[in-house]
């Protein structure tokens, strides 16, 4: 009879190593440190243990260990800006073939398709002005918040 795998070449999992599996994880030693002493991979003792169903028993922690969580104060939490109103240097803006994206502001103030229109306003070398940097660029909310 052909077996449809082929056994490692460390060998079988004896009853003897599954004890001494046993007994160094639950002194806590690592798969790695168990897989050297037994002539094993890290994996197949991980493996070995996920199968036979034996888990690596968790400290019990008491209530009083536990932290409470950091209490943010309201004067250190971070308040949305106003919203800006920016000012276009014309009502009408300029077309895209007037656009000096080194020079002018490309923020889409009208229109649509081909006749959209930018601001146009002076960027000294961005590509919005300051104004619309304000609306472009938002500062990062804190993800972190209470």
């Amino acid at each position: 009879m052909k077996l449809k795998y082929e056994v490692s070449p460390a060998g079988p999992w004896t009853d003897e190593m599954t004890e001494t599996v046993k007994r160094m994880w639950a002194e806590g030693c690592s798969a790695e440190q168990i897989g050297r002493s037994v002539n094993k991979s890290r994996n197949a003792i991980l493996g070995g243990l996920h199968r036979r169903g034996i888990k690596r028993a968790t400290p019990q922690v008491s209530n009083a260990a536990i932290k409470p969580a950091v209490q943010v104060s309201d004067r250190l939490r971070k308040k949305p800006l106003p919203p800006v109103k920016p000012s276009a240097p014309s009502q009408n803006g300029i077309g895209i073939m007037d656009l000096k994206y080194w020079y002018n502001c490309a923020y889409p103030i009208a229109g649509n398709g081909e006749n959209l229109r930018y601001c146009g306003g002076i960027t000294n070398g961005a590509i919005y002005c300051p104004d619309h940097q304000k609306i472009m660029y938002q500062p990062q909310i804190n993800k972190r918040r209470l």
